[in-house]
């Protein structure tokens, strides 16, 4: 109990970062957009299938 009494002031500071880290975690997880490379990522695949889906209409004349 004295151990407590004499890191009282360290044990709130470590237990106050610890709910900041958990909560700037669960607020990226919940509200924040896609980090830029992963919607770099989407953009680069839709392009890719935009152009698949191109070469698919002129080789063959009865796709959609």
């Amino acid at each position: 109990m004295e151990w407590l009494k004499k890191n009282a002031k360290w044990l709130v500071l470590v237990l106050l970062l610890l709910g900041v880290l958990v909560g700037v975690t669960i607020y990226y997880k919940m509200f924040r957009r896609d980090p830029v490379w992963v919607e770099q990522q989407r953009n680069e695949k839709k392009k890719l299938d935009d152009l698949d889906r191109l070469l698919d209409k002129q080789g063959d004349p009865n796709a959609k």
